[in-house]
This record gives structure tokens, C-alpha cells and sequence, in this order.
């Protein structure tokens, strides 16, 4: 075989090796790719998932909230327990500041706090120096609803004040995030009320 026809086989063969990698190369990387997208899309997946399965489980408990605070409550012997723990702070008892009930690990004063208040697990009580008493049923940033009760020698700061969306008893207000985004949800609160006052003894 002459010179030149041994080039020509040995190139032939560098040809059809380099063609076979390259083959091998892009198969890689189409493979790899493939598996990629399959797990980015796995883990959208699995996140929209996870998101929704806590979406729905938060939704659950703030209804549980709601219904304790408006339905299974007296709003008359809440007010006096808020008011109880008031005059404890008022006394040097307990300090103004926000308390862990239903929330862990929970603070460890309340164990000083009235039983209705206890027995009714909301998240946070927040005991405010200016003379009132927040019972947060649920304190999350989306979704967030309570009551307000104000002390008997409580100073209204202006003409018209309102310590929440909806004043349950005089000097016990509810507030709840979702009156923002839905103008009829007062009926939603409305019903849950009559159903605490036909349920619930004065």
C-alpha cells in the first residue's frame, strides 16, 4: 500500500472515530438534559403540591378559629377574662408584650393567664400598655383574625374609633383579614354569630 493510501485509510478511520464520539457526546447531553427538565419539573410539581397541601391545611385551622372565637365562645366572660388579665398587668402581675399560647414553644407566664382564654388556643395575646388586650386566634401574614378587648378605663383616641371590623359586645371587637378582600364577607360573620348566640348561654 502506498503512502498515500495508508493516509487516506488512517484518516478515514480518525473520521468515522471522531463521528462515533461525537455521536456519544450529544446523546450525553441530550440525556442529561432530559433529566434535568424532568427533575426541574418534578420539583415544580412536587412544590405546587407541598404549597397546596398547606394552603388548605392553614385554611382548615383558621376556620376551626373562627368558629371557637364566634361560635362556641361568650363574648361577655371573654371580655372579663381580657380585662382580668389587664388589671393583672395593670398590677405588675405580668409585663405589656405579645405571649406564646398555641404557638411553640408557648411563654412561659401563661400559665398565669385566665382559663377561657387557655381553653379558647389562640396562637398569640398580646397585652398592650395603652390599656387593651389582643387574643389572636391566627397571626399569620395572609390570614390573620382575632379580637380586641379594651379595658374599662380604656381612653378612645378620636371620635369614631373602632378596634376592628365588627364590635361583638361593647368594648370586644373582632378583626379578620379576609374583610379586605371579600366586601360581603360581614354575612359570613353574621351567621357565625347567630349560631354562637343560639349555641352559647349568656
Amino acid at each position: 500500500m502506498s503512502c498515500l493510501g495508508s493516509l487516506s485509510f488512517h484518516k478515514g478511520d480518525e473520521m468515522k472515530h471522531f463521528s462515533m464520539r461525537r455521536g456519544s457526546v450529544i446523546r450525553g447531553v441530550t440525556v442529561s438534559v432530559l433529566l434535568l427538565l424532568a427533575l426541574v419539573c418534578s420539583l415544580v410539581f412536587c412544590g405546587r403540591g407541598c404549597a397546596c397541601g398547606i394552603f388548605v391545611k392553614e385554611a382548615i385551622r383558621s376556620n376551626l378559629a373562627r368558629n371557637r372565637l364566634l361560635c362556641k365562645t361568650n363574648h361577655h366572660a371573654l371580655l372579663a377574662a381580657s380585662r382580668d388579665l389587664w388589671k393583672m398587668t395593670a398590677e405588675g402581675k405580668l409585663k405589656p408584650g405579645v405571649y406564646r399560647v398555641g404557638r411553640h414553644p408557648p411563654s412561659p407566664e401563661i400559665s398565669h393567664f385566665p382559663k377561657l382564654i387557655l381553653d379558647l388556643a389562640p396562637e398569640l395575646v398580646t397585652i398592650d400598655e395603652r390599656g387593651y388586650v389582643v387574643v389572636e386566634m391566627r397571626a399569620c401574614g395572609f390570614d390573620n383574625c382575632g379580637v380586641t378587648a379594651y379595658s374599662e378605663d380604656f381612653q378612645i383616641p378620636y371620635p369614631g374609633f373602632r378596634g376592628g371590623q365588627r364590635m361583638l359586645i361593647e368594648g370586644l371587637w373582632y378583626y379578620d383579614s379576609e374583610y379586605t378582600g371579600d366586601p360581603a364577607y360581614d354575612k359570613v360573620i353574621d351567621k357565625l354569630v347567630r349560631r354562637g348566640k343560639n349555641g352559647v348561654k349568656s
